[in-house]
């Protein structure tokens, strides 16, 4: 009995002493898992530093993300940022106890000196990674006050807290951030306001690998002020909610997006709902485009190098792409306006449409499927005509002028009067031909192609590209 009650507490005290090392390990492997995860989003990993305790772990990471040419000519920079961590792994810890995880991870970002960020501008990051190698992320970025200086606008940020957990081989993605308001001053120009942003969204890795589910993400509203008399644009309730599912053959995409008011020039227009629809992809080229993505996004390469690279990925998984006939469709268009409402729906889908045919346009009309029905106020149709003519006139005075040519522009009523004439003959032109129909106050527009056939407002029409020597 003693000799037995020896090898148990022999084998107790080598149990302690062996565990730390064995959680340390499976908390180091999750930690450096965590790490490819980034790498493979598209960050570069400058440096990395593991250092290894019994019960405490630390690690300092160094990363660095490519910004490409912005379209002001502002030149490509690079914005490098340490990653400070702090790794409890137990299995006992003063602080927490007897740990009931893997690991807890305490973790500070730090940007190096940017034109960027603020100096002392942080992140903190709370991770807890569970036995059965998932994790839950609690984020909270901090707060930024920073005045205008030179070139820079001023900019006040109330930060933003949320939460990211990870399914086991992060096979599984529930995010929800929330950040409560932004506000960007530039001095004498403008000032834009940003309240209510909220991101939640919920994903499942499937079939080849794809990741699946939905999610939304919100603004409360959007201000933004010039600092003239014109008056302010304001948008209420703005909201962007997508959604995927598949099965073994066919993949479908899903995303809508809606804005209760927009507020401009005075004039209220809302609500406005866009809501799109992919569907009939290939559920194999989706993953396999997928995980060329994700290796090209590892790659670091150059803005042009991503274009040309991209290229080659669409030239490589295009035929693929076409396999099941996809189908894009705008399944609801709807813009209320001062004038009235503008509505309508699309549909577009390939009829057996092979990858080398794409560019051959007598094939292509025929292998397409396309129904298209619109409706609007006469008053907004004939509106964006005479906004279409002012810039054609403005252009046209605009060259001659630049030739030498003696030619005075219109004043403000002889302008108003030739873009009024115009946009009336435009508009007679499409209702004597039937291209669009009036219906009291309302103009209409219904068209389909099927097997080369063009048809609008019930009347065939033959194509020009078909029927040209």
């Amino acid at each position: 009995m003693r000799k037995a009650l020896l090898i148990a507490i022999i084998l107790a005290i080598v149990a302690l002493l062996v565990a730390p090392g064995i959680v340390g390990i499976e908390a180091k492997t999750q930690y450096q898992s965590l790490i490819s995860q980034l790498e493979s989003s598209g960050l570069k990993s400058v440096k990395q530093n593991y250092q290894q305790g019994l019960l405490t772990s630390n690690a300092t990471s160094e990363w660095e993300i490519n910004i490409p040419q912005q379209p002001d000519g502002t030149p490509a920079s690079k914005l490098n940022f340490t990653i400070h961590s702090n790794i409890t792994h137990g299995p006992y810890s003063l602080e927490y106890g007897v740990m009931q995880a893997v690991a807890i991870i305490d973790t500070q970002l730090k940007p190096a000196q940017s034109s960027i960020l603020p100096a002392g501008y942080g992140a903190n990051i709370r991770t807890r990674m569970e036995f059965d190698g998932s994790s839950h992320n609690r984020f909270n970025l901090s707060a930024i006050k920073q005045s205008s200086v030179k070139d820079k606008p001023a900019v006040i940020f109330d930060g933003a807290t949320g939460s990211i957990i990870f399914g086991p081989g992060y096979n599984k993605a529930i995010v929800d951030l929330a950040a409560p308001s932004l506000r960007i001053k530039d001095k004498g120009t403008f000032e834009v306001v940003i309240s209510g942003m909220s991101l939640k969204s919920e994903s499942t890795q499937g079939i080849v690998g794809l990741m699946l589910g939905g999610g939304a993400f919100a603004i409360d509203s959007i201000t933004a002020t010039p600092a003239t008399d014109e008056p302010a644009v304001s948008m209420q309730k703005l909201q962007f909610s997508f959604d995927s599912s598949a099965t073994e053959e066919n993949a479908e995409i899903a995303a809508s997006y809606k804005v209760d008011s927009l507020t401009a020039n005075r004039e209220s227009y809302g609500p406005i709902i866009l809501d799109l629809r992919l569907s009939n992809l290939s559920t194999p080229a989706l993953g396999a485009f997928q995980q060329a993505i994700n290796k090209l996004n590892s790659q670091q390469l150059s803005p042009n190098q991503q274009g040309i690279a991209m290229f080659g990925l669409m030239m490589t998984h295009g035929a693929a792409f076409l396999k099941n006939d996809p189908k894009l469709a705008i399944e609801k268009l709807h813009v209320a306006t001062p004038d009235g409402l503008i509505k309508g729906h699309l549909e577009i889908q390939t009829d057996e449409l092979l990858w080398t045919e794409l560019f051959n346009v007598n094939v292509l009309v025929n292998k397409l499927k396309i129904d298209i029905n619109l409706q609007m106020p006469e008053q907004i149709l004939h509106s964006i005509f005479k906004q279409q003519a002012h810039q054609m006139l403005t252009m046209q005075i605009q060259q001659q002028q630049l030739l030498g040519m003696d030619v005075s522009a219109p004043d403000d009523r002889q302008l108003d009067e030739q873009t009024t004439l115009m946009a009336n003959q435009q508009l007679d032109n499409l209702l004597s031909q039937e291209f669009v129909v009036l219906d009291g106050s309302e103009v209409k527009a219904v068209a389909s192609l099927r097997d080369g056939l063009f048809s609008i407002n019930g009347k065939s029409l033959p194509l020009p590209m078909l029927t040209a020597p």
